[in-house]
Formats: C-alpha cells, sequence, structure tokens
C-alpha cells in the first residue's frame, strides 16, 4: 500500500481539533489538560488553578502550591527537558491557552461541531430516558433533571441562546419542554436578549460613571436585570470612593 503524501498526511491531522488529543499529549497531560484546564471558565483559566483542581480530585491536603516543572512543560508543549526539538512530535506543539481558545472560538461562538453535536445529543438522550419514566412530571421532572445534566453545557446554551437561536430550538435538542428551558434559564440568572444586544454601550457608560438606577431608567428595565448583565459578564461594580 502507498504511503500517503505529505500533504494527505498534514490534512488529516488538521481534522483533529486543538482540544482534542495530540500527538505529543501523553494519557496523563491530555487527561489533565482536559479534565482541569479546558473546563475551566473561558478567559479566567489558570495553570495554577488547574494543579489546585487536581490536587482536589485527588484529595491532597488544600495548601497553595505551585505547579510542578512537569505542568509547566505540559502547559507549553515543551519535552521532559523543555525542549521543542525540530524534527520531534513537539517541535509545532501548541500549548494549552491556545488550544483552549480555539476551543473556545467554536463552543462559545455558537459554530456547529461533531464533538458539540455528540455532546448536545448524549445529554438529550438523558433527558428523554428519564422523562418516559416520569411522563405526568414532564415540566417539573425536566427542569429538575436539566439543572444536573446541563451543568457543563449551560454556559454554551446560555451563550446560544442570547445570541438569538429560538429557545423551541434548543429546547428540542435537549428533548424538553420550552417552558422548562425557560425556567432554568431565568434561574440561571440569565439577562434578557435585549439587553445583551446592547451591552458593550451599557458597560462603557458604566464605566464612565452611570449608576445601575440611571441605566436601568435609561434602557427601560429595572436594576435586578443590569445587574444580572454584570454578573454573567463578570463586570465588577467599583468600590465606593472614601
Amino acid at each position: 500500500m502507498p504511503m500517503p503524501s505529505r500533504s494527505k498526511a498534514g490534512e488529516k491531522r488538521n481534522k483533529t481539533k486543538l482540544w482534542e488529543r495530540q500527538p505529543w499529549d501523553t494519557d496523563t497531560s491530555y487527561a489533565n489538560f482536559h479534565t482541569y484546564y479546558l473546563s475551566q471558565k473561558a478567559g479566567k483559566r489558570t495553570l495554577a488553578e488547574a494543579y489546585r483542581r487536581y490536587r482536589r480530585a485527588k484529595g491532597y491536603e488544600e495548601v497553595e502550591v505551585s505547579p510542578p516543572g512537569g505542568w509547566n512543560k505540559w502547559y507549553y508543549g515543551q519535552d521532559s527537558k523543555g525542549r521543542n526539538l525540530p524534527g520531534s512530535v513537539y517541535a509545532n506543539a501548541i500549548p494549552w491557552k491556545k488550544r483552549a481558545e480555539a476551543y473556545d472560538d467554536v463552543m462559545y461562538r455558537g459554530e456547529q461541531t461533531d464533538w458539540a453535536e455528540k455532546r448536545r445529543q448524549e445529554i438529550a438522550n438523558l433527558v428523554l430516558a428519564e422523562r418516559k419514566k416520569t411522563p405526568k412530571a414532564d415540566h417539573v421532572f425536566g427542569l429538575e433533571h436539566l439543572k444536573l445534566a446541563l451543568q457543563e453545557d449551560l454556559r454554551i446554551l446560555a451563550d446560544a441562546y442570547l445570541t438569538g437561536v429560538p429557545l423551541k430550538k434548543l429546547a428540542a435538542q435537549y428533548h424538553t419542554s420550552s417552558a422548562a428551558l425557560s425556567a432554568l434559564l431565568r434561574k440561571a440568572g440569565l439577562p434578557s436578549r435585549r439587553l445583551n444586544e446592547m451591552r458593550e454601550t451599557i458597560f462603557k457608560e458604566y464605566q464612565a460613571g452611570k449608576e445601575v438606577a440611571q441605566l436601568a431608567a435609561a434602557y427601560k428595565t429595572n436594576e435586578e436585570q443590569i445587574l444580572r448583565l454584570f454578573a454573567y459578564y463578570e463586570i465588577t461594580q467599583p468600590s465606593p470612593t472614601l
């Protein structure tokens, strides 16, 4: 059998998503990347937090410990001696941060991937199977089950809703009712779509000195909705000047 050309081999490698296992990953390094680093909130990930989560999962003492050298090498995509030798699998290794950013670009901007679709289908099947057990309590059970089943995917779901994906379509993907999904999003403290569309302007006005009450009046809403918008995007209110 003829060997594939370099171009075809490159095309095959390029089909692997950056957050999926790469040639330079070991079983241990990939497991730690996926479980303790990638699972952190987008834009807030740190190697120190990944190592903290790892120690907690292993039942180690809760003390502040810097990640060991091996973790740093994994983070930067280096071999055991901290190198990216030409010709080795580490030559073009990509750091965890950039791999996680690639994941965020796909998951939080609503692009469809085989991985995301598979994940949604797995959860949908769980919800569907449980609903069949208690058909008379569809709405109530649907909400409680969604709260558990969607723990990891709630941000993806919320972002999809805020960017305009119809609630009915999202509910169909998870085999639940629009009412149950709407109740879940309300409990998650989601801001309104209208305010979300104007968030950049609202944030600028807030940073320029406008109070929450003034923003609520200007955008014909209540203070709770403005605060929900701030909380969702982790906008910290400044401390009052003494």
